[in-house]
Order: C-alpha cells, then structure tokens, then sequence
C-alpha cells in the first residue's frame, strides 16, 4: 500500500521589501510577516557590517605583523652593528692598554735610567764640592798675593 505523502503547502512569492510601507501591505502579507522581511533586510546588512569588520580586521593584522616584522627586522640590524661597533671598540681598546702597558714600561726603564744618572752626579757633585771649596781658599789666596 503506498503512503500518502503529506504535502507542505509552499507559501506564495512574497512581494513585500523592507521598503514596502505598512499600509502597502497586500491581505496574504500579516505585519508579523512584514516585520520578519525587516529583520531578515537588518540581518543580511549586519552580515555584510561583519564580514567588513572581519575583512579590514584581518587586513589591519596583516599591516600589523608587516610593520612588527620590518621592526623587528631593523632592531636585529641596528643591534647587530652596535655589537660589531662594540667589538671593535673593545679591540681598539685593548690595543690602546697594550700600547701604554708598552709605554709605561719604557718610561718606568727610562725614569730608573735617570734617576742612577742623578745619582752618579750626585755621588759626583758631592766628590766636587770639597775641590771647589779648596779652590775658591786658593783663588781668594792667590787674589790676596
């Protein structure tokens, strides 16, 4: 035996827009259903608002990672020439302590070097001064004479 199909009854073409004034309105048309056509009309424009806002926000993201990857970029750069900078720095530096450690060093020498000259002279002058002071006796002698 063959069921009966239960048929649904496919309503008519609605011919009402969310611009249709109320009292426009043909009998089939209940403002119940008028009102869904309106929020229907608010629902496809606050989809398109949505998917706007998603579309300029995955945009905005995309800007965004762009601008911190050239950031971040150009940190890495100026980073890596302060190090060169630093290293380079710190080896002319070091080059500068070696060549007055050299210095030091040779003064220090040069400075002991004097100061045995000066004792020698002293030694020296201090070997002079009793000939001096018996010349000046004999020079006054003589002038006496």
């Amino acid at each position: 035996m063959k069921s009966k199909k239960s048929r649904t009854k496919v309503p008519e073409a609605i011919e009402s827009r969310s611009d249709t004034p109320v009292g426009e309105l043909g009998q089939k048309e209940t403002l119940m259903h008028y009102n869904a056509v309106l929020i229907e009309d608010l629902t496809s424009k606050m989809q398109l608002v949505i998917e706007s806002m998603q579309a300029m926000g995955s945009r905005i993201d995309t800007q965004f990672e762009d601008m911190e990857s050239r950031i971040n970029a150009r940190f890495k750069d100026m980073e890596s020439r302060i190090n060169i900078q630093f290293r380079d720095i710190e080896a002319r530096f070091g080059d500068l302590r070696k060549y007055m450690d050299n210095r030091f060093l040779t003064l220090e020498g040069a400075l002991r070097g004097v100061k045995g000259d000066i004792l020698i002279l002293d030694s020296k002058f201090d070997r002079l001064c009793p000939r001096i002071d018996n010349h000046d006796q004999r020079i006054a002698a003589l002038e006496q004479a």
